[in-house]
């Protein structure tokens, strides 16, 4: 995804994932500009991609963005910002949701968009004279949060016919002390050369001892018995056989915490179907 950008200033695009290997998802942010801007809003976000085997090629997608800026609701903060959370820890976060308008309005429901989170709902203040309802969201997560980013959201149900729900954003990171991202190699042609490089990152200095795979095609180079906050392993995977390819690769460190790191890899070798001629032109070998 090389870029993303909005047709109005009310919304905020970016890109979440930058490379998508094949069979992956992507995801896209866009978030209002909720300070500048108010009332029924929308935007178009063009996302530019593009693709560069077994030939370059680029197109524009096109999504569509729509929803309302409330003046009579306030959210303090404006989003549960986790932060970044070591793997197997419990984060909670508070937001003060502030009403003014109707007195009888009133949060009757609270969804959240992954089961791993818990949100509870109090009212804390309730003034008919001041046409002032102010609610407390706190939401919480278990234990069992998968690594990467958290792009959640919660949302409330009210009582108000003409505006029922409205949502709350869910940020943050769950690391694992030693970060290293899966060996998704996507389509392969059939005798290629696939020399590639790990990045194997921690939150303090490490060493890694040792490097075992269940995948005998795939070779490591030697190690250098270094202790540094990254490491990057450079690897070699032989594609002489065609056909899928899939297994763990796992890395033994000095780190007491997280003494192994277990990787998924995956790979599918192909027959090549494409021939290049003299002129540069790419034709199909298939008759």
């Amino acid at each position: 995804l090389d870029s993303v950008h909005a047709s109005c200033k009310c919304t905020l695009p970016s890109i979440l994932t930058p490379v998508v290997k094949p069979g992956e998802t992507a995801r896209i942010l866009a978030a209002f500009d909720t300070r500048g801007f108010d009332g029924q809003r929308g935007a178009t976000v063009s996302v530019r991609v593009r693709k560069n085997q077994p030939y370059t090629e680029s197109a524009e997608l096109l999504l569509s963005v729509k929803g309302m800026i409330r003046r009579d609701v306030v959210m303090d903060p404006g989003s549960f910002d986790l932060g970044t959370m070591r793997a197997g820890a419990n984060g909670a976060r508070t937001v003060m949701v502030k009403y003014a308008g109707n007195p009888q309005w009133s949060i009757t429901d609270a969804k959240v968009s992954s089961d791993k989170f818990k949100v509870t709902v109090s009212e804390v203040m309730r003034d008919a004279s001041r046409n002032r309802v102010d609610y407390q969201i706190t939401i919480e997560s278990g234990e069992d949060l998968p690594k990467g980013d958290i792009n959640e959201q919660i949302t409330l149900v009210t009582n108000d016919t003409n505006m029922p729900t409205f949502t709350i954003p869910v940020q943050g990171r769950v690391s694992m002390g030693i970060e290293a991202a899966d060996i998704k190699l996507g389509q392969l042609e059939q005798g290629s050369k696939v020399e590639r490089k790990l990045l194997v990152k921690g939150e303090s200095a490490f060493g890694i001892l040792g490097i075992q795979s269940d995948v005998a095609s795939i070779q490591f180079q030697p190690l250098d018995n270094v202790y540094r906050n990254m490491h990057m392993l450079g690897y070699r995977l032989n594609t002489d056989r065609p056909g899928e390819v899939s297994g763990t690769v796992r890395l033994r460190t000095t780190d007491q915490n997280q003494p192994e790191v277990v990787l998924e890899l995956s790979a599918d070798i192909v027959p090549s179907t494409f021939a290049r001629e003299a002129d540069g032109k790419i034709v199909s070998d298939r008759k």
